[in-house]
């Protein structure tokens, strides 16, 4: 059996796109302050898409950190922001 000292580690080592995206999934759904956020990791020709909604924006900055800390490709933020779909519903409903 093989032991990678890192997910990159992995991913260099040809695990592939796959490995990858559970490790990033991973960290993100038990980083602390991630609980109320809904954030899916998937891949595209190479290219890591952080989709779903955040809680707020220190959660978003949060997700692509861990995202490109550990990812070793471009990683991209495809969110929506439950704090700006409150405030764009709020400015509507006067």
């Amino acid at each position: 059996m093989i032991f990678y000292s890192s997910p990159a580690e992995m991913y260099r080592a040809g695990a592939g796109m796959a490995g990858m995206v559970a490790a990033v999934s991973s960290a993100i759904a038990y980083a602390s302050g991630m609980e109320t956020s809904r954030i899916t990791v998937s891949h595209e020709h190479g290219v890591l898409f952080l989709d779903g909604i955040a809680a707020d924006r220190k959660a978003m900055e949060k997700a692509l950190s861990i995202a490109n800390h550990i990812a070793a490709c471009p990683v991209r933020m495809r969110f929506e922001a439950i704090f700006e779909q409150c405030s764009t519903k709020a400015a509507g409903s006067s």
